[in-house]
């Protein structure tokens, strides 16, 4: 059955049904199924148009406040976090 046939069999159906509050719950339930749509396709629009063509890494540093960690930094943290595992060990677990 195509989807066109489906909507003319839905509808026939709906139309057949005399009973108030089943049809208020068929309104409810396509408000519902219609919002769900909307919310994903808000979710999507929200990229369509921004998405940019190439990736500026100085620029995505500055919008996130990303700050340089040198290495002695970087094994200053290692050492505060007091690993009792191998960080070697830790990082092949991680593949």
């Amino acid at each position: 059955m195509t989807i066109e046939a489906q909507k003319l069999n839905l509808v026939s159906k709906i139309l057949s049904i005399d009973n108030q509050s089943v049809i208020n719950l068929i309104g409810k339930a396509i408000q519902q199924i219609e919002r769900a749509n909307t919310d994903s396709l808000d979710d999507i629009s929200f990229y369509i148009g921004h998405i940019e063509p190439k990736v500026d890494i100085e620029k995505l540093k500055k919008e996130q406040d990303v700050q340089d960690l040198s290495l002695q930094e970087l094994d200053q943290l290692i050492l505060e976090a007091d690993f009792t595992e191998d960080i070697d060990e830790l990082l092949e677990t991680l593949n």
